[in-house]
Formats: C-alpha cells, sequence, structure tokens
C-alpha cells in the first residue's frame, strides 16, 4: 500500500544536510589556479571575437622571439629555438637525435660555464620537460642521467623527465599537456616520438590535427616545444604526412646522420629555419667517454678528407684501366672504365677528364690515353686551404 504525500509530515522528508569538505568553506577566488585556467562562467569565445582578435595592430612594433636556447659559433650567437614555437628534429634511426639534444638540455640547466667555441647556451632560466614515449623506463633513466652527467649535477628540479611508454596515444597527449599546465615556469618541452601521440601515424589528417595541437600549446603556455620524428627509409625526410607537416610548421629543423667516414660520429645540420641557420656540426661519442660537440671538426675538413678518399679510390680505378706501357683510345678507355667501375658511359666519359684533371693520366699527339709516369697526389693547396686538382 502505499502512503500518500500529504500523509507525511516536514520532520519525515527532513533530511540532514550533508557535510562539506573543508575546501567548501574557503572562497573559490583564494583557491591557486593552474597556468592557463579559464573560468567555466566566462562567456566562451566567438569566432567574431577570435577573428578581432587575431588581427595584427598595424602601429605595434612587435619584438623579436625570445630566444629559449642559441647556439654559439665562431663567436656569434645564433637563437636556435624561441618562445611560441615548434622545432622539428629528425634523422634516421641511432642517428643520435636524442644524443643532440641531451647535450642541449644539459646545456640550458647546466650551472657551468662553457667556453667552447660552439656551444649551446640557455638565452633564459626556466624548466624543462622531456616526454619519452619510445624507449621504457630503463633506457629512459640513462637518457636522463646522461643529461645529468653532461650538466655536472646529481639532481636538477628544473628537469622532469617522464617515461611514457606505457600509455596510449591519446593518454599521452593529455598527459603532456596537464604536465605543461601545472609546471610553473616550464619553457622548453621535448617530445621523444611524435607518431606516438597517433594512433595512425600514416593518416594525413590526424597528422595534421597533431602538430596543430601542438603549436597550439606553444602559443597557449609561452613555451617552445621540440618534436622527434624519424626520418623515411628510403629518403631524408621526416617521416609520414605527420613529418611533411611538421617540416611546414616548425621554426627550424634539424638533421642528424651518422657520419659515413666514422661511425662514432654524427653531423647535425640545419634543413630549414625561419631565422638564421646554423653551421652545420659534428658531435662525437667515443666508447669510454661522454658525447660532446666535436671542436676539431669542419665542414671544410669533412669536405677535404671526402676529395682524398675519392681521388684514392679513382687513382685505382685509373691503375687498373690504363697499363704501364699501353696507350687507349678514346672509346677503349671509356668501355674499360665502364668495365671495371660498372659506371654509366656519361660518368666514365667525366672520369677521363678528371684523370686528366688529376695528372692521372695523359692524352699523347696521338689522341691516345696513357697512364702518367709521374703521378702526383692529384692535389695542390688552394689558396683558401683547400684541396683543388692539379690544372
Amino acid at each position: 500500500m502505499q502512503i500518500s504525500e500529504k500523509l507525511l509530515t516536514p520532520e519525515t522528508k527532513k533530511k540532514e544536510a550533508p557535510i562539506l569538505p573543508m575546501a567548501s568553506f574557503v572562497d573559490a577566488d583564494q583557491i591557486p589556479k593552474p597556468v592557463g585556467h579559464k573560468s567555466e562562467t566566462a562567456d566562451p569565445e566567438t569566432y567574431y571575437d577570435k577573428f578581432f582578435r587575431s588581427i595584427m595592430d598595424q602601429a605595434k612594433d612587435y619584438p623579436l622571439p625570445v630566444p629559449v636556447v642559441n647556439i654559439i659559433q665562431d663567436g656569434e650567437e645564433i637563437p636556435l629555438l624561441t618562445l611560441k614555437s615548434y622545432s622539428l628534429w629528425q634523422g634516421k634511426q641511432k642517428s643520435k637525435k636524442t644524443t643532440v639534444l641531451a647535450i642541449m638540455i644539459a646545456a640550458f640547466i647546466s650551472h657551468e660555464l662553457n667556453t667552447d667555441s660552439i656551444r649551446f647556451d640557455k638565452g633564459l632560466k626556466g624548466k624543462v620537460l622531456f616526454f619519452d614515449n619510445e624507449q621504457g623506463e630503463s633506457y629512459a633513466a640513462r637518457t636522463m642521467k646522461l643529461i645529468l652527467k653532461l650538466a655536472g649535477q646529481e639532481i636538477n628540479h628544473n628537469l622532469k623527465y617522464c617515461d611514457l611508454r606505457e600509455f596510449t596515444p591519446l593518454d599521452r597527449a593529455k598527459i603532456i599537456e596537464a604536465g605543461i599546465e601545472f609546471t610553473p615556469n616550464v619553457k622548453l618541452v621535448i617530445i621523444d616520438g611524435i607518431v606516438d601521440l597517433m594512433t595512425d601515424f600514416m593518416d594525413a589528417s590526424e597528422g595534421h590535427l597533431t602538430i596543430t595541437n601542438l603549436i597550439k600549446l606553444c602559443s597557449l603556455y609561452d613555451i617552445h616545444v621540440a618534436g622527434v620524428l624519424h626520418q623515411n627509409k628510403n629518403d631524408k625526410n621526416a617521416r609520414a604526412h605527420v613529418g611533411t607537416i611538421s617540416s611546414q610548421k616548425c621554426e627550424i629543423e634539424i638533421s642528424t646522420e651518422v657520419d659515413p667516414e666514422d661511425i662514432s660520429q654524427s653531423i647535425v645540420t640545419c634543413a630549414n629555419s625561419r631565422g638564421l641557420p646554423f653551421k652545420p656540426f659534428a658531435i662525437r661519442w667515443d666508447k669510454g667517454s661522454w658525447p660532446c660537440i666535436n671542436q676539431e671538426w669542419s665542414t671544410d675538413k669533412n669536405k677535404d678528407a671526402k676529395d682524398a678518399k675519392n681521388f684514392e679510390k679513382n687513382k685505382e680505378i685509373a691503375e687498373a684501366v690504363f697499363k704501364p706501357f699501353t696507350a687507349l683510345s678514346h672509346t677503349e678507355a671509356i668501355n674499360s672504365i665502364m668495365n671495371i667501375s660498372l659506371k654509366s658511359e656519361s660518368t666514365a666519359k667525366r672520369l677521363i677528364k678528371e684523370y686528366l684533371a688529376w695528372g692521372l693520366i695523359t692524352k699523347g699527339p696521338d689522341g691516345n690515353y696513357r697512364i702518367s709516369s709521374t703521378q702526383g697526389s692529384g692535389f695542390t693547396q688552394g689558396s683558401n686551404g683547400v684541396h683543388e686538382p692539379v690544372q
């Protein structure tokens, strides 16, 4: 049988008031808000509002981007990474992309004075968030300890290194934004493994949205985000559609490549930049030592080494083709070079000209080619210090 509500007295309908937590009695304005907090009661910004907010003031003098990290080369300070911007760090697997970043971060958090002619230098003080999506706890810990070792410190509270490998792509993205939002004075954010924020890294729309969201974080929280991507297997472009979008949207694209002449060394180059590009430099990591920027390496020295190696290789071909006391016609020389070097006819013709310029062979009055009786080094010292072919 149902009891009519009219029969219920106020006493029977009365309920005890809930016990409110202590926070409920605190003035809401006194509760600290996270960085970037927006009031839930505030009117949402319309597209009309966004349009007017996006209009540039023609009478205003806008300042240059604020550098987070600079690179010093030959006494010149070049802004490398700036606030409100995104950078792309790309290279083949095991090309030491993360190692370059470790050297840079160590310079950012270090208190030690560095006087090397080529070095990273912090543009301002702040915290670094490193989100490792790839390596897992053990290898991530190695990278974290490497950064601290290079900085000359056991612990540094300006470095927050996070291992996100166990989380889903969506969770990783949300964790990264939460970390940025709740970390005061964060200036530099490293995301090692941009593709790990995506469910399908080959999807063009998802790639575009991922990079757009990262750039949004740069502006919203006044930070620099450095994203790491692998290169395609068949070329030197960053992987997939997300790599293409990253290359288009980034402030600077930095590439690392293992030195083909020395596997203990990687060459770091500026693939493209909105600002002043830096000169290529090399990092070196010998067994039993710590990685560092190779102060002795230069593009001129590297070119000289390659030229010398190329000369020696071609000298062997020339000696195999042009035997002593043997004269070859132009056609015979071309065919012989093609057979021994497995090169095309056009390359063989070019090599004959180079052999003549290097003094490896001579051309007699009869029009035939012979091995030179006085083979030199094939190079002379140029006025600028660079080796040049003998003329």
